[in-house]
């Protein structure tokens, strides 16, 4: 393996990956839509909220493939003037397969330690378990994520070796 990406630029991650206890999830989060943060509301990712998400046309092709294929949840800050500005949190679909969904979360700075992240994963992770899909979590080298994922009823975190390869700079502008 190592002859064959010796050409490419290469890195080595531990990745871990969580199992979500649904029984322990129901106990800790009951209820949690009435525990929202005031001044705040959750929001279903369409396409205007899709492009505020970071990556969604990268991972997806397109935010119309997102929209077709995956799902995500926002909380926007009520007293902003619009979507863009007022984009607090999400948590929404990295990739879905063999009815398993991998889950991404992204709070802008501003926002953080409000409880927005734990809100917007419920909201995601009831989709999945209504929609008979399971959520996936995994993190590389990523404390506060370990951390949500534990609070939100994962568990049984198993590390496995990462291999990031990117082509050379020659190859990728070409």
């Amino acid at each position: 393996l190592q002859t064959i990406v010796q050409p490419y630029e290469t890195k080595f991650y531990q990745r871990s990956i969580f199992t979500l206890d649904v029984q322990r999830y129901r106990e800790l989060h009951s209820g949690w839509q009435q525990r929202l943060p005031v001044g705040f509301s959750l929001r279903r990712a369409d396409a205007a909220l899709a492009l505020e998400i970071g990556g969604i046309p990268d991972m997806w092709g397109s935010v119309e493939n997102f929209l077709a294929h995956g799902f995500g949840f926002c909380m926007i800050d009520e007293t902003k003037p619009d979507i863009s500005s007022g984009f607090a949190s999400s948590a929404q679909t990295v990739f879905v397969g063999d009815r398993r969904a991998e889950t991404g979360v992204e709070t802008r700075e501003a926002y953080r330690r409000r409880g927005l992240a734990t809100a917007v994963c419920c909201a995601y992770i009831d989709h999945c378990l209504q929609s008979g899909i399971q959520p996936e979590w995994g993190c590389v080298e990523n404390e506060a994520s370990e951390n949500l994922a534990y609070q939100l009823g994962f568990g049984n975190k198993r590390d496995w070796p990462l291999l990031l390869v990117r082509a050379p700079e020659r190859l990728r502008s070409g």
